[in-house]
């Protein structure tokens, strides 16, 4: 489930730590120790980079409950371990307990530094981005500027955390339909990031160009959109001299902006790209390559081709259904997507049994009212429509409009 060289690297070592983890629990006859927790946290990362969010999960957890049982009381090592297992949950799509766990971390952090501190500033970030993975883009903005404040009073100077700061302020902002302020907060990490590697290729650069030309398309401002995707493409070509997958996003994203810019042809062509890349990057099953199948799915729809659209988006709807053998929400997503295609083909019963799938896989994922369940009400409303049964699709509406009310109210 990872990159075919880079993976075979990773899984050796995986079993490598494996194996010296049974060891060590072997010779501690099972008993709880530090170096055994850590070995624990450091497999968990392991697995995450490998794209195995189930034993990513595992491990996390069971790194957790050593620490808890080690330490009475406070410690670095719980706080860390909660953030880490915060980051295990987002990578389940679990979004509830990415945030209960990056709030356990916060609230942590606060008491062992309450004069600030790196990793206080990184718990504040992964709060703002869990909020936001929930659908609360005013705390997503609130603890993201947060965070950004306390970096600087840390560094007195350009330092890579303030420009990283930076942009997740401008995806915050983002969030919320500011967009003049998202470009300007994505353009000031740019300059930073600028001074800071002197004309040098750096990663974080190239991904800092990347959502500076998106923010260019959130501004509708498509010609710069597609000129920052372009420049951020060939750094990560410089960088990498191979596939990669970064340069695979960059692809996409190049697609994505010139099908935003009424190029379709081209779009089809870069997201088509993107797909054979990630064909060769990975070894079977990837949420790479299934968002990537979906992406041509929709570059197809957008140049008229119904039949290739609705088979791509159910080829990633297969994919993501093998990846995860639960409820996800790209599982949900990727419903969605099957039933509009469905539905260019004319077949709306199959855009209704979709949809339904997807709006009970919502509900399933988020326990209430949520900005997903309302488009998904939305959608169910649409195919009732288009099945001219009116009377559901008033019904569904409804429930659209009542739960877009509680979510105004809310906020």
């Amino acid at each position: 489930m990872a990159t075919q060289g880079v993976s075979e690297e990773m899984l050796r070592e995986i079993n490598e730590n494996m194996t010296l983890l049974d060891e060590k629990k072997s010779a501690s006859n099972n008993s709880d120790n530090v170096e055994i927790a850590n070995l624990l946290n450091y497999i968990g990362s392991l697995y995450a980079s490998y794209g195995d969010t189930e034993n990513e999960l595992k491990h996390y957890k069971e790194s957790l409950e050593m620490y808890k049982r080690l330490y009475d009381g406070d410690h670095s090592g719980i706080a860390t371990s909660l953030n880490n297992l915060g980051l295990a949950y987002r990578s389940n799509g679990d979004s509830k307990n990415e945030l209960k766990h990056h709030l356990e971390a916060l609230d942590m952090y606060k008491r062992l530094y309450p004069d600030g501190h790196c990793d206080l500033a990184t718990s504040l970030s992964n709060v703002g981005l869990a909020y936001r993975n929930n659908g609360d883009y005013s705390n997503e903005l609130k603890f993201q500027k947060e965070a950004l404040e306390m970096r600087k009073n840390l560094y007195n100077s350009d330092h890579i955390e303030i420009a990283a700061s930076l942009t997740n302020v401008g995806s915050a902002y983002g969030s919320n339909l500011d967009h003049v302020n998202e470009l300007k907060s994505q353009l000031d990490a740019l300059e930073m990031y600028k001074r800071l590697f002197k004309g040098v290729d750096h990663l974080s650069l190239a991904l800092c160009l990347s959502n500076v030309a998106s923010s260019y398309g959130a501004n509708e401002d498509s010609e710069n959109e597609i000129k920052y995707h372009l420049e951020a493409l060939e750094m990560y070509k410089r960088l990498y001299k191979s596939d990669h997958p970064d340069i695979a996003i960059s692809l996409n994203n190049i697609g994505s902006a010139y099908g935003s810019a009424g190029s379709t042809e081209k779009m089809l062509k870069f997201q088509l790209e993107s797909l054979e890349m990630n064909k060769r990057l990975f070894d079977g099953d990837h949420p790479d390559l299934a968002l990537s199948l979906n992406n041509v799915g929709s570059a197809y729809a957008s140049n008229g081709d119904s039949l290739n659209e609705l088979k791509y988006q159910k080829e990633a709807l297969d994919m993501y259904r093998r990846l995860y053998d639960t409820d996800h929400l790209y599982i949900a997503t990727s419903l969605n997507n099957v039933a509009i295609a469905y539905r260019s083909n004319n077949d709306y019963e199959n855009e209704l049994k979709h949809q339904l799938q997807a709006l009970e896989m919502y509900k399933r994922l988020y326990m209430g009212d949520h900005h997903d369940v309302l488009l998904s009400l939305s959608n169910v409303s649409s195919a009732y429509s288009s099945l001219k049964d009116e009377e559901n699709a008033i019904k569904y509406q409804k429930l659209a409009e009542e739960m877009e009310k509680r979510l105004d109210e809310s906020n």
